[in-house]
């Protein structure tokens, strides 16, 4: 009788144990660390924000610095290898900060956009392309300017910025005229206390629409764009706590814009879009108390949009890896200076790997997190406003009409044509793009393989991380 119990348990045991190795082997194997602390840069007191651009047009990214303590803006020329040196610093005489870089008046140098919290105005630098700036004029636009997003919101092919007022409770739409200079500031009334705002076309209708954070009302509204600098509230979103910081992107890679949060309290919610303007409730992480700033971009190079997140009262950054569907792996915490405010994401290193750059304010310092990790596509510059130039032509057209625009990464791409009134009359393209350069051809003809009438057409290209229109006339 025991010898059978025994031939049991160790029948038993066997299984047991192939049960473990099947599930040893088929479990991923463990990475070295997808980020290691690489080195620092000291920079002016206080730097609160951090933009990634090339400057100087040599290839290799640049930094511009909004330090709130001296209020400065700083320019900091990269070299191959990662390391930055001082260039250009312009005094703006009140604190600073957000700051970004686009092309605002499209002379292909990047100009640099910085807020004056206090006075409310938004101070903008017309870039030469060696590194050096023009005088940064300041245009009035809030009481308390908090956040900035740049786009096209009126289909004139100039960017536009929207800005957070947060003692308003509006927004602020600054319309580009294309040379870097900006009109009248048109005023939407939005909500109590905004914080944070971002730009997306949510319910695909070819106009952009915003999404901002309300303290007052501890919500996210979402405001659909007229399409004349103007908005109009639509619905609201309901965090888990006092919401701070938001942007926009296609997590699932479903075509739809997404929504991504964070609150005071430390967490990250994730709204995703159904393409309407409408979103499916909120799919909540946990960060750590605090947080201050995120990040959206594909960290670890497999295809799939992914998080990090600047934890100010924690002095760490906090790394969310996407799975392709709205939800994250467990997180990452990687140990940054003293009062992080601001993350970035950017190959600094230039290695083609995208690394994460963090403005620590107590510190006075910027660490540079490189990324380790055996296989990235890596984000060269910000990829809030990745450019993808597009041209078409003829213009005006009495046939076929050939576009062709920039992929600086792969990205779920779309690209169709509407007309004057925003509705959607062709689907040029719907998918996944490689990186390069891409060519398409329209043939004048609707989706039901119809002559479009003469008029003004807008043709517009919008991947994962940006969204670019061209106006075309087609003619009899």
């Amino acid at each position: 009788m025991h010898a059978r119990i025994n031939k049991r348990l160790a029948a038993a045991g066997a299984a047991l144990f192939a049960m473990l190795l099947e599930t040893i082997l088929a479990a991923p194997a463990m990475s070295a660390p997808l980020f290691e602390s690489w080195r620092n840069l000291a920079v002016g007191n206080y730097p609160n924000a951090v933009a990634c651009a090339d400057v100087n047009e040599d290839g290799v990214p640049d930094l511009l610095v909004s330090e709130g303590g001296p209020q400065n803006v700083s320019v900091w020329i990269g070299s191959p290898g990662g390391t930055f040196a001082p260039a250009a610093k312009w005094s703006i005489g009140t604190v600073l900060d957000k700051i970004t870089a686009a092309d605002l008046d499209g002379d292909g140098h990047q100009d640099a956009v910085v807020l004056e919290v206090e006075t409310g105005r938004v101070s903008v630098a017309l870039g030469r392309g060696d590194g050096t700036f023009h005088v940064p004029i300041a245009y009035p636009a809030a009481i308390t300017a908090v956040d900035v997003a740049a786009g096209d919101l009126n289909s004139d092919g100039h960017i536009d910025l929207v800005v957070a007022d947060y003692s308003s409770d509006s927004l602020v739409a600054l319309l580009g005229r294309g040379d870097g200079t900006f009109s009248t500031p048109i005023r939407s009334a939005c909500a109590p206390s905004l914080e944070g705002v971002a730009l997306a076309d949510f319910d695909e209708d070819g106009r952009l629409d915003v999404v901002a954070t309300a303290q007052g009302r501890y919500r996210l509204i979402v405001a659909v764009g007229v399409g004349n600098g103007s908005f109009a509230p639509r619905s609201e979103l309901a965090p888990p706590g006092t919401p701070m910081w938001v942007k926009a992107a296609d997590l699932n890679a479903d075509g739809h814009q997404d929504v991504v949060e964070i609150d005071f309290e430390g967490y990250l919610t994730v709204f995703l879009g159904r393409g309407d303007g409408t979103f499916e409730n909120g799919l909540i992480n946990d960060t750590a108390y605090d947080p201050y700033s995120l990040a959206i971009a594909d960290l670890d190079g497999n295809g799939v949009l992914d998080v990090a997140v600047a934890i100010r009262s924690s002095d760490e950054v906090c790394v969310f890896l996407g799975n392709g569907d709205g939800t994250f792996r467990p997180r990452l915490d990687l140990a940054t200076g003293s009062r992080p405010t601001c993350v970035i994401a950017a190959d600094v290193s230039g290695d083609h790997h995208t690394d994460l750059v963090v403005t620590n304010a107590w510190a006075n310092r910027i660490d540079f997190l490189r990324n380790t990790s055996a296989s990235v596509v890596a984000v060269t510059a910000s990829e809030e406003f990745a450019s993808l130039s597009p041209t078409l032509g003829p213009n005006p057209s009495s046939t076929d009409v050939r576009l062709r625009f920039r992929l600086a990464r792969s990205s779920f791409t779309e690209v169709r044509v509407r007309d004057v009134s925003g509705r959607s009359v062709r689907h040029l393209d719907r998918g996944w793009l490689s990186a390069g350069e891409h060519q398409l051809v329209w043939n004048g003809a609707d989706d039901a393989g119809h002559r479009v009438r003469a008029g003004l057409y807008f043709v517009e290209v919008a991947s994962r991380i940006a969204h670019e229109t061209c106006r075309v006339t087609m003619l009899r």
